[in-house]
């Protein structure tokens, strides 16, 4: 098999979040080990080697959508995903190197969050977040799907189906079930601030932050591990993470570069939309950056359930 025409594609839509019920679609790890497998084959008899770029994106997502429960499950995932490419270095004799970094924060999230006026506790409750089995994208979708006989019968469902159930939340309160449906609200931001504050955990942004991320490096060769120390230890730019590539590799950058001048990129920015393409496009499910029709079909959704919700009595 020829590395360089091999294109797999498991589904023409974004990967599940990992806390939605998938029996379908391959993990990350199994995607990442099959790749491995696949390029390692394919090379193994020349002397270029391969580069294998993998990304977490769900975490993003949740980051964007401010649920804690949803985004430790995708780092976990992700974690997964590492430990498969750790292993397969450890596994060859051919010196490999492995970066691991984010292109930004999302969400500002922190733990100690400060829930009253009084003294703040310094502690943050984690097993709030294992005890939600359900994504806040999962019981949003749920909640609004659901056709309700009665408000007495749409409260029960909140309370049972939601809270209970899929949140792992029972100190609820009569307030929190009329807050997820009141007029204006947007149920799926108020569910996942429920485990957020059961959590202790505070969100500054449902965008992108200026908060530092970690750059995590590995090889199985001490040359290896020395060129991660030289060019990539302690706090650095973002840039540098490119220079490392460049020099490890013996690319050229500005060739690269400037190879790419003029390439146009078919993008729609949110400020280039008007309201109704921006409420059929754009549909984030928090307005954030992400152009896809999912999100707008999402959102339309929960517009029709605010309106079934209007109509009981």
């Amino acid at each position: 098999m020829d590395a360089e025409m091999m294109n797999g594609i498991s589904l023409k839509k974004q990967k599940p979040l990992v806390l939605i019920d998938n029996k379908v679609y391959p993990s990350l790890e199994e995607e990442v080990i099959t790749a491995l497998n696949v390029l390692s084959k394919a090379t193994e008899d020349t002397d270029e080697g391969f580069f294998l770029l993998v990304e977490g994106s769900r975490i993003d997502h949740a980051g964007h959508q401010n649920d804690p429960h949803a985004q430790v499950r995708e780092v976990l995932a992700y974690d997964k995903a590492f430990k498969a490419v750790v292993d397969f270095a450890d596994s060859t004799d051919v010196e490999t190197i492995i970066v691991s970094t984010s292109d930004h924060e999302t969400g500002g999230a922190s733990v100690a969050l400060q829930l009253s006026e009084s003294y703040p506790e310094y502690v943050w409750k984690p097993d709030v977040l294992l005890n939600a089995t359900k994504s806040g994208e999962y019981v949003t979708r749920k909640l609004a799907s659901y056709k309700a006989s009665s408000k007495k019968d749409l409260y029960h469902f909140i309370k049972t189906e939601i809270l209970e159930r899929d949140l792992g939340i029972t100190d609820y309160t009569e307030q929190d079930v009329l807050n997820i449906v009141a007029p204006g609200a947007n149920p799926h931001n108020i569910l996942n601030k429920l485990v957020s504050d059961r959590a202790q955990i505070g969100w500054a942004t449902h965008g992108h932050s200026a908060v530092d991320v970690n750059i995590y490096g590995y090889s199985n060769t001490e040359n290896g591990k020395s060129l991660l120390y030289k060019y990539l230890g302690g706090n650095r730019e973002n840039t540098e993470i490119g220079r490392f590539w460049e020099a490890i590799t013996g690319s050229d950058y500005h060739k690269i570069t400037n190879l790419l001048e003029g390439t146009i990129h078919h993008t729609v920015s949110a400020e280039s939309l008007d309201d109704d393409a921006a409420t059929e496009l754009l549909g984030g499910f928090n307005e954030h950056d992400t152009l896809d029709p999912e999100y707008a079909t999402f959102k339309a959704k929960v517009a029709e359930f605010k309106e079934h919700v209007e109509q009981l009595s």
